[in-house]
């Protein structure tokens, strides 16, 4: 040691001493004075003391600290002889050990997806390869307990379809599906229900899902819906009439048409070739008279009094409501239906304002029906929601709307509350059924 070394070796020499040789390293390869005599010499020193500090690390199995070690030394000194072929096997070792991990992710990944699924049994299967990988175990463990659970439900699925707990059995089903929707045993205990459920459907015919616009629909009592770009107002007697209503009207009285500036109303023509009597905020309609919200609609000689909503800002669906004393009532084999949804792009119902329906007991937030790619589905927003199609299925997957169909809609409940709730023999509470039936016409005039 010369008084003249650059201060840093001093440094050096402490850090080594100690047994630092990683700091005295970075000391030294730091240097403003690498070719300093002093410098080389510890830098030399450094560099073998780490490639011993590698080798025991490499053989300790600990990859990550003998490369940190190998790279550092190759800092100080150039690798020659056996520091060189260490270097290597520490390379090689860690690019075995990067394969490996992506081969465990990639089975943990596997894994994952399947019990996802529903798919245990496979899930534990790829699984078990891996099974000494502290992520395998603890994923290991929640699949058998996620197992444990799917087979609990079924069995009480079971118990309480022998025992004609009809809404217990679903809860249980809803709880089994929801864990392993692909499952066979889910798919047939679905089947079981819905059957058990089957003398509830009589009457209703064959579910069909409604893919044409064309097609018409009742909902739940509440209103007649109506997707059609050109709907006709008349008898129940009227050929193409999309609304019968009770009142003394030619059979095909007026027709309502969608544009992309909204709506308007046209007179459809008597026998004679006459405008039938229509008029819009008592202006009678000679041949179309463009619709704003608010608009009254009058059609006939009596009082066949319609007010025309747009309740929804940006929404072309309209609302007809009958005026109070009115005869506008639409005619069904189903009930008397008082509103009719001029359904455009989608239909919103909401326990208060802004709604294209109001519906003052409903558990949840919104239930909204629209077109996509020629289909009519539902969503429930803000609560639970599953559609039965009766006989057939107690939860229809894809979302769209079946006739005849039920959709049940249930405030947003833990699995534990409804599952205690339908042990103690009660209702999930606050629910609601909608039915979804065809606008068969009544036969009075």
């Amino acid at each position: 040691m010369g008084w003249l070394d650059p201060p840093e070796c001093n440094v050096a020499r402490h850090c080594l001493e100690t047994g630092n040789v990683a700091e005295a390293a970075r000391l030294l390869i730091a240097s403003k004075y690498p070719d300093h005599r002093a410098v080389r010499g510890l830098r030399l020193e450094a560099g073998q003391r780490l490639v011993c500090l590698a080798g025991q690390q490499y053989e300790a199995g600990n990859l990550e600290a003998a490369d940190a070690a190998i790279r550092l030394a190759a800092e100080c000194m150039a690798l020659e002889g056996e520091a060189l072929a260490l270097q290597q096997r520490i390379a090689q070792g860690l690019m075995q050990k990067q394969q490996h991990q992506q081969w465990v992710a990639a089975k943990l990944a596997n894994a994952q997806q399947l019990a996802t699924a529903g798919r245990f049994h496979s899930a534990l299967d790829v699984l078990a390869p891996v099974g000494g990988a502290p992520e395998a175990a603890r994923l290991q463990a929640d699949i058998q307990q996620l197992f444990a659970q799917l087979e609990r439900h079924l069995s009480q699925c079971r118990e309480a379809l022998q025992s004609g707990q009809l809404e217990a059995a679903y809860l249980h089903w809803q709880a089994a599906h929801k864990l392993a929707p692909q499952s066979p045993e889910v798919a047939e205990l679905a089947s079981a229900v819905a059957q058990a459920r089957q003398p509830e459907a009589n009457g209703h015919g064959q579910a069909v899902a409604v893919c044409d616009r064309r097609q018409s629909l009742v909902l739940g009592g509440l209103a007649l819906v109506v997707s059609a770009g050109e709907v006709c107002i008349g008898t129940p007697r009227g050929e193409g009439v999309h609304v019968p209503v009770y009142a003394p009207l030619h059979s095909r009285h007026a027709v309502l048409l969608r544009d992309r500036q909204g709506w308007q109303l046209a007179a459809c023509g008597d026998r004679h070739g006459r405008p039938c009597r229509a008029a819009v905020d008592g202006r009678r309609v000679e041949s179309t008279v463009r619709l704003a919200d608010g608009s009254l609609l009058e059609l006939g000689e009596r009082d066949c009094k319609w007010r025309f909503r747009l309740p929804i800002a940006g929404s072309a669906t309209a609302v007809l409501e009958p005026i109070a004393g009115s005869c506008g009532v639409v005619a069904l084999a189903s009930g008397r239906i008082d509103c009719v949804a001029l359904m455009e792009d989608c239909l919103v119902l909401r326990a208060n304002h802004p709604a294209h329906i109001v519906l003052p007991h409903l558990p949840c937030k919104q239930l909204r029906l629209y077109w996509k790619d020629g289909r009519l589905l539902w969503e429930v927003e803000g609560g639970l929601g599953r559609l039965e199609v009766p006989g057939r299925t107690l939860a229809q997957d894809d979302n769209q709307v079946y006739v005849p169909s039920r959709l049940h809609i249930e405030p947003h409940l833990d699995e534990a509350e409804l599952l205690g709730r339908a042990a103690a023999g009660c209702e999930p509470g606050q629910g609601l059924v909608l039915e979804f039936i065809a606008p068969s016409r009544s036969e009075q005039t």
